[in-house]
């Protein structure tokens, strides 16, 4: 019994011994959820307190991912060139102060505060979440060096990411409904001071990592790029001349187009206008998909792939998109959960090859840089999506959200088989 429970934690054994690297999966899953709380709460204030709230939703998806993606490739070249632990230090002060503000604006909603006042502070802060993005990236590898040890740890900063998105959305669920929505933003802004105040203490442990990142460009320093614009055609040269990465590339930009840019205006108005439920279960729906995702982190992150990465991330990713036609045509709340816990399952492996295909394909000294060009190449369409649901949603009615949603679905399924059995793909 004892051998078949330690086979279970076989890969992640030799993680445990890395404090500094737990330290930073925990100061991590606490700011996010953090973060979360303040989202469930600014989106369900746009939804309940102000008319026509589709408007507002849509344009905070909108402005939100826009400013993420347009500033990804800049904020990776500064963290090439700051480093992964000054550059989430600098974003982790800024978002506070932003979020500050964000707290004074929600004090005086029944007064007569403009939801685009709240929309604004939410989208300039958006602006600097690639840098912490990132820095978050690239400190794993800083963190964990040795590259047999990148699929577990992998696999852990993706549970910590999605256990945050369990807490988050939970508590934020319990702040809107019954505790108060300023107490959330206070959450919010002490768990980024504490990640601040851990990092500083973490980068002092670490301070050979810069001695590491030298060795490493000792033969690259002519290649390394020096200003943004090389940054980008560097980064931009990488990709096209990687045929697997175009294909990944493309499969993202689809996923944010058809599911994650459609559903984060979506969700709140088909919690209220289909399935007719409240604050709490909209943030138990945003939950329930986390509880699948870390379980199914978990057994990825110990088994043996011998598998084509990138093949198979597209087809799951389809299925991914299938199950969402499920949700769409079947407005069960029992139902719905069960799926997206199912959905977690299904897409969690995705999230340890798109990261580890990263760390070892691309060379350190451009990492975030390159990183970043595929994210704003990616999460460009997430705003489109987001348009293209809002116009919808506004064109037939609220009551029309989960077909549209089945729609969305059933195309990127379709879209992702096709790319997936491409020859290419079997290159990862």
């Amino acid at each position: 019994m004892k051998r078949k429970f330690a086979r279970l934690f076989e890969n992640y054994i030799p993680i445990w011994g890395n404090k500094n690297y737990l330290w930073f999966l925990l100061v991590s899953m606490f700011s996010l959820a953090g973060d979360l709380v303040a989202w469930v709460i600014t989106t369900w204030v746009l939804t309940t307190q102000f008319d026509h709230p589709a408007v507002y939703l849509t344009a905070l998806v909108i402005l939100t991912q826009s400013a993420y993606a347009i500033m990804s490739p800049y904020m990776g070249h500064l963290v090439d060139k700051w480093g992964p632990f000054t550059s989430l230090i600098s974003s982790t002060g800024i978002r506070t102060v932003i979020l500050t503000f964000l707290f004074i604006s929600l004090l005086y909603v029944e007064d007569g505060v403009s939801p685009w006042v709240i929309v604004g502070l939410m989208t300039l802060e958006y602006i600097f979440v690639p840098l912490s993005k990132q820095s978050e990236f690239v400190m794993i590898k800083v963190l964990v060096r040795d590259e047999e040890q990148l699929i577990p740890a992998n696999a852990l900063q993706g549970i910590q990411f999605d256990a945050s998105y369990i807490i988050g959305p939970l508590i934020g669920g319990l702040f809107v409904s019954t505790i108060g929505i300023y107490y959330g933003l206070v959450l919010n802004m002490a768990s980024f001071l504490f990640l601040g105040i851990v990092i500083l203490i973490i980068a002092k442990k670490n301070k050979d990592y810069r001695d590491h990142f030298n060795v490493e460009q000792a033969d690259n320093k002519e290649a390394k790029p020096k200003t943004f614009i090389n940054s980008l055609k560097t980064g931009i040269s990488f990709i096209v001349k990687t045929p697997p990465m175009l294909s990944i590339l493309l499969i993202g930009f689809l996923w944010n187009l058809f599911v994650f840019g459609p559903i984060e205006v979506l969700y709140p108005i088909f919690t209220v206008d289909v399935l007719e439920s409240n604050g709490f279960v909209y943030g138990l729906l945003m939950s329930v998909n986390s509880v699948g995702f870390i379980l199914g982190l978990f057994l990825a992150g110990n088994m043996k792939w011998k598998v084509p990465f990138a093949m198979t991330m597209g087809i799951l990713i389809g299925l991914h998109g299938l199950l969402y036609f499920f949700i769409g045509i079947v407005p069960n709340i029992v139902f719905v959960c069960v799926i997206l816990f199912l959905g977690g399952i299904v897409i969690a492996p995705t999230d340890i090859f798109s990261k580890t295909i990263r760390q070892k394909m691309i060379p350190f000294h451009m990492l975030a840089g390159v990183s970043s060009v595929l994210a704003f190449f990616s999460f460009i369409s997430k705003p489109i999506g987001a348009f293209l649901v809002g116009s919808l949603i506004n064109t037939y009615g609220n009551q029309y959200s989960g077909y549209i949603m089945a729609c969305l679905g059933l195309i990127l399924f379709i879209a992702c088989m096709v790319i997936s059995f491409r020859p290419v793909m079997k290159k990862i």
